[in-house]
């Protein structure tokens, strides 16, 4: 009979909860941060999409972002415009969510949009 040292046998549980864990974990944040369209497509939430693509850092950014995904809701900015933008934003080389939030403002005005 072999017997178990304490730091293999805790590795072991460690390691069996985590694998058991993750896959739950992980299905359940993508069900949260994705919803299916009409067609099929994978459509992720805006808000998420803007935080994390664009690294926001502060609250200040958090809020700016949360002000474009009202509008976006309420209809008064078209969300593709919102996509391109933030595309754009990201190609940038540093500082992306400074670019965003300038051409964000900007192109908020053409759709009489204070932000």
């Amino acid at each position: 009979m072999r017997y178990f040292h304490r730091r293999t046998f805790l590795a072991a549980l460690v390691g069996g909860a985590v694998v058991s864990w993750l896959p739950a974990a992980l299905a359940k944040q993508r069900a949260v941060s994705e919803r299916r369209a009409l067609d099929g497509a994978i459509q992720v939430d805006l808000k998420d999409m803007l935080n994390k693509g664009l690294k926001s850092r502060r609250k200040s950014e958090f809020a700016f972002v949360d002000e474009v995904v009202t509008e976006v809701d309420a209809g008064r900015l078209p969300r593709k415009e919102v996509e391109q933008v933030f595309l754009w934003a990201r190609r940038q080389p540093r500082h992306p969510f400074q670019y965003f939030q300038f051409a964000m403002t900007k192109q908020a005005r053409r759709f009489g949009v204070r932000l």
